[in-house]
């Protein structure tokens, strides 16, 4: 009996050895598996604030994106030139051997082709910003706004742009205070932070489309940007990167940060080979340029940049070797004979390692410096000559527009059909145009376009000569100009106009209303 018991005993513990062991094996081999599923996110554990924080930021800055519309007038050929074989039979009746006999290709004919954008408003009294690249070259411009629903386009009207940083300021009048959005201080902004971009990509259907990316980047330069808009000798700088998704017709909406304030104003995308869109590489021009360039622009219509009239460029490896430059600079390649530069002892060859007190790394940092600097402010360059430092001191001019890439103005002509309240583009009469001589008149402002879905559309073409508004006589642009604005301080509702228009060979004074777009 005793030995039964004892082998019992052994037996229960044994037993219980055997599972003490298997509950330690099961602890650790369930252990980690236990505490990986701790750690994996869970959404009950997301505080309600970032649950929401896309969705609140995008409720209160799309009520201030707008889509910009608009036209522009190009050049292109009544049809393809065809090769000389293509002209022979079957295709026609004339072949290479009939040079002579060849009918001549058709001029180039001019027609309107539409384009979107995408701005957002600057302030509650209808300035909107957006890029200069949308809105430069418009013939008519309007904008679909956003704060209140079921609402047709409203004309908007270029207030000014600028090549130089690609933006543009235009201005919507309407009977109420608009949503605007604030700017942020893009010094402030973190490589990694989220971003929300907002735009209009690729056509109207997709208006207030929002994104989501990070900050790739901070202090790109855009080589040929600004070139490409007319701005001679110069490039963005300062420029952002993300790779929230921007894509064509993206351009001029903003890029905010979670608490809605602007970052950047987006500006283009890199798109290789072939591909049309977005491939997680975009560019916003920063809102501490926005800071400085759009105000003036509301103010003068431009912006005023100092100027040395200097060519530059970067010190690649090898020149930093020959110049002994070993930090950077910006190299000076030519002076402009009529240039502030021209009048220092700057040379051609000087490198120029500091400005103003601050380190020059690269050409930009030289033309960014020099452009805010007010003209007339003696600025003082650090230049290295034959490898040895020299301080020479320029006072700085303004940037002449030619520079800037702001066209010059033609003669008398007036502001693009979608800004005027006619729906008109004009000019002054010349006594010298064939228009002036065949009606015989030597004042007046001749009608160059006639916006087709304009107030005037249907009464004025193309020739017509306007003499007088209201009964007031108009001798040239700028009278016909103040003649608007005084019916517009009138509240006008209506404007008479006087016009002559030559009709089958004779001369035809006539007179009709036009409703303006205030």
């Amino acid at each position: 009996m005793r030995i039964d018991l004892e082998k019992h005993s052994h037996l229960t513990i044994i037993l219980l050895s055997v599972l003490v062991g298997m509950a330690l094996m099961a602890a650790v081999l369930y252990y980690p598996r236990h505490e990986r599923a701790l750690a994996e996110p869970s959404t009950a554990a997301v505080p309600s604030n970032w649950q929401t924080a896309f969705s609140d930021v995008a409720a209160a800055v799309l009520p201030a994106v707008v889509s910009i519309q608009g036209k522009v007038s190009v050049e292109a050929p009544a049809f393809p030139d065809l090769p000389d074989w293509f002209r022979g039979w079957p295709f026609g009746p004339f072949g290479p051997e009939d040079d002579e006999k060849k009918p001549q290709a058709p001029p180039n004919r001019r027609f309107e082709r539409p384009f979107l954008g995408s701005g957002w408003i600057y302030s509650p009294d209808g300035y909107i910003v957006t890029n200069a690249h949308v809105v430069k070259d418009a013939t008519s411009l309007k904008v679909q706004l956003h704060d209140v629903d079921n609402e047709d386009p409203v004309p908007a009207k270029v207030i000014g742009y600028d090549p130089r940083s690609d933006l543009a300021v235009i201005k919507v009048d309407v009977s109420r205070q608009l949503p605007y959005l604030a700017l942020a201080s893009s010094k402030d902004v973190k490589v990694g932070q989220w971003v929300i971009a907002v735009g209009s990509p690729f056509s109207a259907s997709l208006e207030q489309t929002v994104t989501v990316g990070i900050i790739s980047a901070k202090g790109r330069i855009l080589e040929d940007a600004a070139r490409q808009l007319g701005a001679i000798g110069a490039s963005i700088g300062d420029v952002i990167q993300t790779d929230a998704a921007i894509n064509p017709g993206n351009s001029g909406g903003p890029l905010v940060d979670l608490t809605g304030r602007v970052v950047g104003i987006n500006e283009s995308i890199i798109s290789p080979g072939m591909t049309a869109g977005n491939v997680g590489i975009g560019f916003a021009i920063s809102a501490d340029t926005a800071a400085r360039v759009v105000p003036q622009l509301i103010q003068n219509r431009r912006v005023v940049r100092g100027w040395l009239g200097v060519s530059i460029s970067d010190l690649n490896e090898n020149m930093r070797d020959f110049y002994k430059a070993p930090q950077g600079g910006a190299l000076i390649n030519n002076i402009n004979p009529d240039g502030p530069a021209a009048r220092s002892n700057l040379q051609a060859d000087d490198v120029v390692v500091e400005a103003g007190g601050q380190p020059v790394r690269k050409a930009w940092d030289l033309q960014n410096i020099v452009g805010n600097t007010p003209p007339g402010t003696v600025l003082p360059l650090v230049v290295l000559r034959n490898g040895q430092r020299v301080t020479v001191e320029v006072r700085v001019g303004e940037m002449p527009e030619k520079y800037a890439g702001i066209a010059p103005a033609k003669n008398g002509e007036e502001e693009p059909t979608g800004t005027d309240p006619l729906g008109l583009q004009v000019k002054s009469l010349a006594s010298s145009m064939p228009q002036a001589q065949r009606l015989g008149l030597d004042k007046g402002v001749l009608v160059v376009a006639v916006d087709p879905t304009g107030p005037s559309a249907g009464k004025l073409r193309e020739g017509d000569v306007i003499t007088e508004i209201n009964r007031t006589p108009i001798a040239d642009v700028t009278q016909y100009r103040q003649a608007l604005e005084e019916a517009r301080k009138a509240q006008a509702k209506y404007v008479i106009l006087r016009f002559w228009r030559e009709m089958e060979g004779e001369k035809s004074s006539l007179r009709i209303d036009v409703v303006p777009k205030w």
